[in-house]
């Protein structure tokens, strides 16, 4: 193993997971591009798909209170039949939409398999086919790693799409951090990152600290399920330390991206711009269901380190602007920030000219963009 993984791979050891992409269908979904074939099911699928939702919600979700509205929602809809459908994926997106609306936790989706799964799995709670698709898909894209650059004044640019597993995406993060680490502010963009791994919260996180920092804590239905989350005591290559560092937010931004927008900001270490995000703070469990069905279930809650709370409801800006405009307002701000510190040197002019258009640009801007 590469000194990157044993270095990640300490470090995904002392973190949680988020919402995970991956299985069946729902990176695409996810996405909007969900062209897979429809499966006509059964009575018997449907009845053993959302009696086995029922107890993993039952079991799982961190509000008892909760839990039991739900999976009683849940049986009572299947005996009124209401989930009396043929259609795979016309099953998966009104459970999907039901959890969601009674538990008001968007965390919740079901999703269906094309080609039936082994169920029950070999060892418990796995699935070995959506791990391997899960794995190619990170892998076709990048492992979410989109966009890493110098923009004109020194400042870096990383536009990360997903969060994925450290073990197979330690050594992409480690480059990209290297790529950007002699530049004097970083721009983080998060407009388009649906979540991931709380590992790589961890990993990434850990870059911004020069010692280890207690970001949070995720709490399971028994108070005792408690672990905790700690930036790494040593990461692969240079620290991104003492310079500004800015995250851009979206209405797209959700569930492991806004867990690393708010630990970075709960610990003063990167100001947020752009939009409030949908609000997604339990970690969840993919659960397979069915050979047909999966879903995945909320199973622990997360209290942040310092606030005491966490984004449930929605990550709050630091400067507040439409996601369109964050990265200019962000680059401007970055730009503004770095200029004291270059007097009369190589990257005055570049600073003073990106300013000055930075603010033309923002000034032309269409009201309400």
């Amino acid at each position: 193993m590469s000194p990157f993984n044993r270095a990640a791979l300490r470090v995904a050891r002392l973190s949680a997971g988020f919402a995970v992409f991956g299985f069946g269908g729902a990176v695409a979904r996810a996405q909007g591009t969900d062209e897979r074939p429809d499966v006509i099911i059964a009575m018997p699928a449907v009845t053993e798909a959302v009696t086995n939702l029922a107890k993993e919600v039952d079991v799982n979700f961190p509000v008892l209170e909760t839990s039991k509205k739900v999976s009683a929602a849940l049986r009572a809809g299947l005996r009124s039949g209401r989930y009396n459908l043929t259609s795979a994926k016309g099953l998966a997106a009104m459970l999907t939409d039901d959890l969601r609306k009674l538990s008001g936790d968007p965390h919740f989706r079901v999703d269906y398999f094309v080609v039936p799964r082994k169920f029950p799995p070999d060892v418990a709670g796995t699935d070995p086919v959506s791990e391997a698709d899960r794995t190619l898909t990170f892998k076709q894209q990048n492992f979410g790693f989109a966009r890493v650059e110098r923009l004109a004044g020194n400042i870096g640019y990383l536009k990360l799409d997903r969060f994925a597993m450290p073990s197979v995406a330690g050594e992409t993060a480690a480059a990209a951090m290297q790529f950007v680490v002699g530049t004097d502010a970083l721009i983080i963009d998060l407009r388009d990152n649906g979540g991931g791994y709380g590992a790589m919260v961890t990993l990434l996180a850990s870059y911004f600290f020069a010692n280890p920092v207690h970001l949070s804590e995720r709490t399971g239905r028994a108070p005792a399920d408690t672990e905790q989350s700690w930036t790494g005591a040593v990461v692969p290559g240079r620290r991104y330390l003492d310079k500004p560092v800015y995250i851009l937010s979206g209405p797209r931004t959700f569930s492991a991206a806004e867990a690393f927008a708010y630990d970075l900001q709960a610990q003063k270490r990167a100001a947020i711009v752009g939009e409030t995000t949908r609000g997604g703070a339990n970690t969840v469990a993919r659960m397979l269901l069915s050979p047909r069905f999966a879903a995945m279930v909320p199973n622990a809650r997360v209290r942040n380190a310092v606030t005491g709370s966490n984004w449930e409801g929605g990550l709050k800006p630091d400067v507040v602007t439409s996601a369109a405009l964050s990265l200019p307002t962000a680059y401007l701000a970055a730009l503004q920030a770095i200029a004291p510190n270059h007097r009369d040197d190589p990257l005055t002019a570049e600073i003073e000219k990106g300013i000055v258009s930075l603010k033309a640009e923002l000034a032309a801007a269409p009201p309400g963009q």
